[in-house]
């Protein structure tokens, strides 16, 4: 049988090349259905997957997401096309809502990208009564769609006098996004995500970052459960004091004498490295000696 399709061929830099090409089918398995497309839906998956140098994907290569899941559906003919996109975009933005993330009610979601998966996104955590839908964006209209759609607020990154955290920290009272779900594969929008993101909350990503695309972590940023257990000592709810022991330098002197502490005017701190049972084993040294020098740089 006679056919045609739309292949990808090796792109020219970072411009994709589709063409339309005549090609032949092979004969149908009983166990198989014949299924004529009439409709589908444009994945933006597609166009980045067409822009890969051919060492990352073999050329040609027959795309589509859209449609590519469905079974096999009689539906009236005059709403055949509206269901087109539903195999991967639609499907991916409230899938990810509902069975990646498992919104419910407490939550509070940010959608970073409002294009078919993000405003999918948006109407399914309306639907799963999120306490708290932020729609993010550059475009105007996306933004003013995705109200309409269920979102609570939206945050338009075009902005240059908004700061995308300290609005969300903003409309969340503090607590930052619970779920939050990138669309963009933009790092720059990770990135803020990762920082507006609530203890313990999810960042789930769906867009397709660059080949190349790194993301460094200031692990010191999250670094922040000590005050608050400060504050909890304060408080009286964390007796720690009970749990330490105070001796005089003294003390540390004649019975650490054996894990070579010494006594020094100056103080030097090392970490040696050894190997104990197979594993590795961090001593930290600290040295007194009573005859080293005074000088303490």
């Amino acid at each position: 049988m006679n056919t045609k399709f739309i292949a990808a061929y090796e792109p020219q830099g970072t411009t994709p090349d589709f063409r339309l090409v005549n090609g032949s089918m092979r004969a149908i398995h009983p166990s198989e259905l014949l299924i004529r497309v009439v409709a589908t839906g444009i994945c933006h998956t597609d166009l980045i997957f067409a822009t890969w140098p051919a060492d990352q994907i073999p050329y040609p290569k027959v795309l589509g997401h859209e449609g590519q899941f469905n079974t096999f559906l009689v539906v009236s003919a005059m709403i055949t096309e509206l269901f087109a996109p539903l195999g991967c975009g639609f499907q991916t933005g409230a899938a990810t809502v509902e069975n990646v993330a498992r919104a419910n009610e407490k939550d509070r979601v940010a959608v970073l990208g409002l294009g078919g998966v993000g405003l999918v996104s948006i109407m399914t955590a309306k639907m799963q009564a999120c306490r708290t839908i932020i729609g993010i964006d550059r475009v105007p209209e996306r933004l003013e769609l995705a109200k309409a759609l269920g979102a609570t607020h939206v945050i338009n990154t075009a902005d240059e006098n908004i700061d995308i955290k300290d609005e969300i920290q903003r409309v969340t009272d503090g607590k930052g996004s619970s779920i939050t779900i990138d669309t963009t594969g933009n790092m720059g929008l990770i990135k803020a995500g990762l920082e507006f993101t609530a203890n313990r909350g999810q960042l789930i990503f769906v867009g397709v970052p660059p080949l190349d695309a790194m993301m460094d972590l200031h692990l010191v940023t999250f670094m922040q459960y000590l005050p608050r257990m400060v504050q909890w000592y304060r408080e009286g709810k964390l007796p720690i004091n009970k749990l330490i022991s105070f001796y005089k330098l003294s003390w540390i002197y004649y019975n650490f004498l054996k894990l070579q502490v010494w006594l020094h005017l100056e103080m030097q701190l090392r970490v040696l490295t050894d190997q104990v049972s197979g594993g590795m084993l961090n001593i930290v040294l600290v040295k007194f000696s009573t005859t080293g020098s005074e000088n303490m740089n």
